[in-house]
């Protein structure tokens, strides 16, 4: 049975011909969905009168179905086909229920197309070394500063944490500033070794630090110096003592955390799931892949099949998995180029599995590991993006 028609069966809305009102809210959900993919390139005056009529046909539409609103999110936990319906429109309703990574066009059309959801957990992993923190870290860049050259729509920035349990906060500003100057202009950019250790080109240096000082108000970072102990109730006591109104939490890595890796209990997994949903945020965590399934997956030195990996291939309990609604995993593929001089490796994104969506897609990407950032398959270096003043 379909789910639109089953509503009335629940008792969950005082509207007559609901077939009618969902494909109200569909087509404004197509509306809203044109209008803000329009390119920056034709970003014109007309562009801004839509988004500004979109608003307020927004607001009508919120008004209209607020009451039938209620009763869904009333009803999302009880039944299956009440959840997909509070998933679908979630976005309509819930202006910060749903966070897009902004890593790139492709990467949001292929995964998690409704976004990161928030009271949700997520865990990304890869081999050691393949670009699990770079990937983070430009997260984390992205969603704080509100820019990414390389997508086509614009969006408000993201409280973002970001809790590193294994490099310092010096490192992690390096790696952040290094970002911020590669989705600003790729062309001149620093590698992050060379922010860290302040040489170079004098002016990127001094860019790097105005950019990163534009986005500290909407990012902290925490480091291992910042806490007593490593046990997860220690790390969220001084989350919530250090940050207000947070969106996005990321904590590198996992494994770092007291208790983990117990083969036993889940609790750290199930805490950090509870702490997502009480504190409604994006909780995005780093998980190392277990050596059984590094050897299960490899195809030869370096190289793995992504689709031998799951959520068990995670490293300890089963907790992280059953936790997780969303698993991305990032494995190497034997492909090499070079992008305005930085080194670039073809790497593939696979989500194995998705709660609230379709498993089992993959993506490749050139991950240009001295700049912490990820590009799609078909970049085009000589294709200018040109700024545009919005």
């Amino acid at each position: 049975m379909c789910y639109i028609n089953c509503i009335p069966t629940y008792g969950l809305v005082p509207y007559r011909n609901l077939g009618e009102e969902i494909d109200e809210l569909q087509q404004f959900q197509n509306l809203q969905e044109i209008v803000l993919s329009a390119p920056r390139i034709n970003f014109s005056v007309m562009n801004k009168m839509c988004l500004e009529n979109l608003k307020n046909y927004k607001k009508f539409m919120i008004e209209k179905y607020a009451e039938w609103w209620k009763q869904v999110k009333i009803n999302k936990d009880r039944y299956c086909e009440i959840e997909k319906l509070y998933f679908k429109y979630c976005s309509i309703f819930e202006e910060n229920d749903a966070v897009l990574s902004e890593i790139s066009d492709a990467f949001d059309s292929v995964f998690l197309e409704d976004g990161f959801l928030k009271g949700e957990l997520y865990t990304i992993s890869a081999p050691s070394g393949v670009g699990k923190t770079a990937f983070s870290i430009m997260l984390a860049t992205v969603l704080a500063s509100g820019y990414n050259r390389f997508k086509n729509s614009i969006f408000e920035p993201r409280k973002v944490v970001y809790v590193s349990l294994e490099q310092s906060e010096k490192q992690i500003q390096a790696r952040i500033k290094s970002t911020l100057l590669g989705i600003n202009d790729l062309k001149n950019a620093s590698a992050y070794l060379d922010v860290y250790l302040n040489k170079g080109n004098r002016e990127l240096l001094e860019l790097a630090e105005t950019l990163y000082q534009i986005s500290m108000s909407h990012i902290d970072i925490l480091s291992i110096d910042d806490f007593d102990s490593l046990s997860v109730e220690e790390i969220l006591d001084v989350i919530k003592k250090r940050t207000n109104n947070l969106d996005v939490l990321v904590i590198d890595q996992y494994e770092n955390i007291e208790n983990s890796l117990n083969t036993v209990s889940d609790d750290v997994a199930r805490t950090l799931k509870s702490f997502a949903n009480k504190e409604n945020i994006v909780l995005i965590l780093q998980s190392q892949i277990n050596k059984s399934s590094v050897e299960k997956a490899k195809i030869k030195s370096g190289l793995y099949d992504a689709q031998k990996l799951s959520g068990n291939s995670l490293r300890g309990t089963s907790g992280l998995e059953h936790q997780s609604t969303g698993i991305l995993f990032i494995v190497p593929l034997d492909q090499e180029r070079i992008i305005y001089g930085y080194k670039a490796k073809l790497v593939e994104i696979f989500i194995s599995k998705n709660r609230y969506g379709e498993s089992g897609k993959s993506l490749k990407m050139w991950h240009i590991g001295a700049l912490n950032i990820f590009v799609d398959k078909d970049f085009d270096e000589v294709m200018e993006i040109p700024n545009v003043d919005l």
